[in-house]
Order: structure tokens, then C-alpha cells, then sequence
């Protein structure tokens, strides 16, 4: 008679456990692969802080909004208006070419590709450590920022530094992190309150903190049980 061979219920069991382990183990691994691109992140916002303070230390203005730029790179760049605000789409790019013509970041950015095309990393602006984000620069109304509540439209306006998506403008552009991301960034930088400090949690529909109106501000906290990409951290880079 012929005998019939197969696996045992124990040897079963301990393939099942084999496979759970690899599991956890492709699991755990990509949690700490996104963990250390959102610390580079938090990182890179300092390390580019730190540019743009040395260059208005040398300079006496501020990058993209510099208005004797062509005086120290002839031919090389386009001027600000010198009142030491990213306030226009040309300003927003250039910040990033001066710093690097200055010698203070790394790269080439053409300075013509305004963010009114589109965000681009390495071509208009820094890549980022997640896929498709990049750095850029702009001026904005925090309180507006935070609530778009159209009272706060005439706030003081500070320079700040955020990711955009990559590609045209659009609707998409800010969708970057969850808002749980957006708090561990924020963590590490600050207060991990959306509303308040030097990292402010920005969503174009609301739903990176729990509240977003102008009474909250000062409480509001970020709304952790929304897994989905809403937010963008905005860093206050201006004094």
C-alpha cells in the first residue's frame, strides 16, 4: 500500500508564526524608514532656518526678496522688491537660488519656474526625504493660515518653510501628511498644537486639527484619528 505523506498541524503552526514574523518584521521596518524621512524632514527645516538666517547676516536682507542680487551675481538671477517678505510667485523661487548662489544649500534652482507652474524638487526647489514632497518658501498670515477665516486675512504675514506635492498647482499641493505625521514634526520642533508656535498645522479643508476656528487657535490639537494625507507643516522662519 502506498503511504501518503504531508505536513504535520505543529509544522503547519510554525510556518504560520515564521510568516507572521516576517510580516511584523516588513511592517516595523517601513514604520521606521517613514519615522527617519519625517526626522530628516523636521531636520532639513532647521539646517534650511539656519541658511536663511546666515544669509541675511551677510546680507542685510532677506533670500528671494533681496534686491541687489544682480549686483553680486550678474546675469544669474532675478531681484526683490526688498521689503523683506516672500510675497510674490517669483520671490517664493528665487529664495532658494540665492541661498545656493550664496554658497549656502546645495543645488541649482531655476528661479523662472515660479510655483504658479508648479512645485519641482531639484529644479525650482529642494526635494524632501518622502516621495514627491519638496521644500519652498513662502509669506502668509498664520491666524489665515490656520483658520482661513477671511478676519484674519490682514494679519501680520511671516516667512515660513513647507512641502508641496509635486507638479501644477492644485488641489493636491498640500495634501502631504497625516495629521498624526504632521504632529510628530511638529513634536519635534515645537508645542504639538496645530494653531500655535513655530510649526502650524495647514489644511486647505480643515481637517489637520479638530477645531480650526480663530476661538480655538490657542487650544486646538491635531485631529489624530483622520488617517488620511490632509496636512502641511508650516515652519515660521521669521522673527
Amino acid at each position: 500500500m502506498s503511504k501518503k505523506s504531508g505536513f504535520t498541524l505543529i509544522e503547519l503552526s510554525i510556518v504560520l508564526v515564521i510568516i507572521s514574523l516576517i510580516t511584523a518584521g516588513i511592517v516595523s521596518g517601513r514604520e521606521m524608514i517613514h519615522t527617519s524621512r519625517l526626522t530628516s524632514i523636521a531636520n532639513d527645516f532647521v539646517k534650511y532656518e539656519t541658511a536663511y538666517n546666515m544669509f541675511i547676516a551677510k546680507y542685510d536682507a532677506i533670500p528671494g526678496d533681496f534686491d541687489e542680487a544682480s549686483d553680486y551675481w550678474p546675469g544669474q538671477t532675478e531681484e526683490g522688491d526688498g521689503n523683506n517678505e516672500l510675497d510674490s510667485a517669483g520671490e517664493v523661487v528665487q529664495f532658494w537660488d540665492h541661498l545656493a548662489l550664496a554658497g549656502l544649500i546645495e543645488g541649482n534652482y531655476d528661479e523662472t519656474i515660479t510655483t504658479a507652474t508648479g512645485y519641482f524638487g531639484g529644479v525650482n526647489m529642494p526635494r524632501s526625504s518622502l516621495d514627491s514632497a519638496n521644500f519652498y518658501a513662502n509669506a502668509v498670515p498664520i491666524r489665515y493660515l490656520f483658520t482661513l477665516d477671511v478676519s484674519a486675512v490682514n494679519d501680520r504675514y511671516q516667512n515660513i518653510l513647507g512641502l508641496a506635492n509635486e507638479g501644477a498647482f492644485g488641489a493636491s499641493t498640500y495634501k502631504i501628511l497625516t495629521p498624526e505625521d504632521a504632529k510628530f514634526i511638529d513634536k519635534k520642533l515645537d508645542n504639538a498644537m496645530p494653531g500655535t508656535g513655530k510649526v502650524i498645522g495647514f489644511s486647505a479643508t480643515k481637517t489637520c486639527a479638530n477645531n480650526h476656528t480663530l476661538a480655538t487657535m490657542t487650544t486646538d490639537t491635531y485631529d489624530v484619528s483622520n488617517t488620511s494625507k490632509t496636512c502641511a507643516p508650516f515652519y515660521i522662519i521669521s522673527n
